[in-house]
């Protein structure tokens, strides 16, 4: 769980540096198990994805990429070809996400479309929730 918030400004190239117990808490999320093994070797962070989740208002959510795996396997693949809104659903939360991971310093890409689709300019505001 995360709790409080903070307000980051984009660097030059165009990234946040996730605050140390927000990386704690999601690179933890992995180690447990729960993940899906996707800790890149000899580098000590893990592999996230960035998505912009449908009514969650303007912003942009970062999941442990075996977190974002486990929704997916929410839809069975029947229900897919079966159910246009099952079907598009999926395919909205895919197409606007991004794999990304920290650099050693804690900073996290955030690509232009993800940028533009919730209009961030220079300043960020990582907010808790739950994990």
């Amino acid at each position: 769980m995360f709790y409080g918030q903070q307000t980051k400004t984009l660097d030059d190239k165009e990234r946040i540096i996730i605050p140390a117990e927000f990386r704690k808490a999601l690179e933890a999320d992995e180690e447990s198990g729960s993940g899906s093994g996707t800790r890149k070797r000899g580098t000590g962070h893990g592999e996230f994805f960035l998505t912009i989740t449908p009514g969650q208002g303007k912003c942009i959510s970062l999941f442990p990429a075996g977190s974002f795996t486990r929704l997916f396997l929410q839809f069975k693949p029947y229900d897919c070809f079966v159910d246009s809104d099952v079907q598009a659903y999926a395919r909205l939360i895919a197409g606007r996400s991004h794999k990304s991971a920290c650099d050693k310093q804690g900073r996290l890409s955030l690509p232009a479309h993800l940028r533009e689709d919730v209009g961030i300019k220079k300043d960020v505001v990582i907010v808790g929730d739950e994990p």
